[in-house]
């Protein structure tokens, strides 16, 4: 449990590159802040007490906020969650994975969304969503957000502090204080503000996949979306809300996929077929499970209420499940083995951007040519 303490007896050596790989995992492990690595016999170890005085503040508060995380946890097994879906109910809302068997982990990779079982930005945007909408009376604007924000990473404290999460809390948060003063929070600055803070605290982030894939797939939604979205009236959009938000998500969906697919063969040697059919599912899924969690903690206090929501939950994830296996089993749903190198890597964002480019400047003067007329 977090906070415990060990006693043990090793050596602690300087990580090292797999032998007959490409991946470069020194400097992985020193994205994650690790520099050394170890192997300790079942015999070389026993609990011991430990004093946390000599730690920081911040590794404290993170040391109560993980046993509190635990806490949580034991709750989804008091309400009934077992099995696979505690187990992805525990990695979409505490990123808590150590429950997740092999076969699903693949299934979910086979899909093309396994970045959903990943806390990162689309999960803190919802809980953002879902917090901006509770304090939305408020009145005071600079206010609500600071509250807003302080909720963000008291929950980032909460299911650990990975990478991963505070990178999308810095980068919402720089989104937040744009809003505040009058500024456009869906532009490129705010997002390049933010990787400069990232990047400062953490010079290796640079090297790290999930800031990378992340900060492309939000370029390319800065960037693509609307272009793309335009290809569709407004008039007609307005008219058929349905389609409408039918339309975005697959937009959207598709411009970040178009553009991290390359950074994903190039790391993983995967590309995945159904994963635009698979995330208009799996999106949405992730925010109804979010929310129904979330409110089977509130209404612990009537039960009757909390057993309906925890059955639907359990209803969600299974019917997501099923529906992942089925199309990560269809003949040709993804391309294993694929492997390319840094300049085939660079040579084909080349053509994507050479392309986007080409996109922009039609759109733009097939747009201002509708206007005109």
């Amino acid at each position: 449990m977090a906070g415990d303490g060990l006693k043990v007896r090793s050596l602690l050596r300087p990580p090292s590159n797999i032998h007959g790989s490409d991946f470069d995992y020194v400097t992985y492990l020193k994205a994650n802040g690790i520099s050394g690595q170890t192997f300790i016999y079942y015999r070389n170890w026993e609990k011991a007490s430990v004093d946390v005085s000599c730690i920081s503040a911040v590794r404290r508060a993170r040391i109560v906020f993980l046993r509190y995380r635990h806490r949580l946890l034991e709750q989804y097994r008091s309400f009934g969650l077992d099995g696979q879906e505690l187990a992805v109910v525990s990695a979409m809302t505490l990123a808590h994975r150590a429950d997740l068997s092999p076969e699903l982990r693949k299934v979910y990779s086979l899909s093309g969304v396994s970045h959903i079982l990943a806390l990162s930005g689309m999960h803190l945007s919802v809980i953002y969503f879902l917090l901006s909408i509770i304090f939305s009376g408020g009145r005071f604007t600079l206010l609500r957000e600071l509250m807003i924000i302080i909720l963000i990473w008291a929950y980032v404290f909460v299911v650990g502090m990975p990478i991963s999460v505070v990178r999308s809390a810095i980068m919402i948060s720089a989104f937040s204080f744009a809003a505040v003063i009058g500024h456009d929070r869906a532009s490129l600055n705010i997002l390049s503000l933010a990787a400069l803070i990232i990047l400062i605290a953490n010079p290796f982030s640079l090297y790290d996949v999930g800031f990378q894939l992340s900060f492309l797939s939000v370029a390319s939604i800065l960037i693509l979306y609307k272009p793309v979205v335009g290809i569709v009236s407004v008039k007609f959009r307005l008219s058929h809300r349905i389609f409408s938000w039918f339309w975005s998500l697959t937009v959207m969906s598709f411009t970040a996929q178009l553009v991290t697919a390359p950074l994903v063969v190039y790391y993983f040697g995967t590309v995945s077929f159904v994963s635009l059919l698979s995330n208009i599912v799996a999106v949405p899924a992730v925010t109804v499970i979010l929310y129904l969690a979330l409110s089977a903690l509130v209404l612990c206090f009537i039960p009757a209420v909390q057993h309906l929501i925890v059955s639907l939950l359990i209803k969600v994830v299974v019917c997501l499940n099923a529906y992942l296996f089925w199309l990560s089993s269809m003949p040709g749903s993804s391309l294993s083995g694929i492997h390319i190198n840094i300049f085939q890597l660079i040579g084909i964002y080349v053509i994507i951007f050479s392309l986007v480019i080409l996109c922009r400047i039609f759109y733009r003067r097939y747009f201002y040519s509708v206007l005109s007329m």
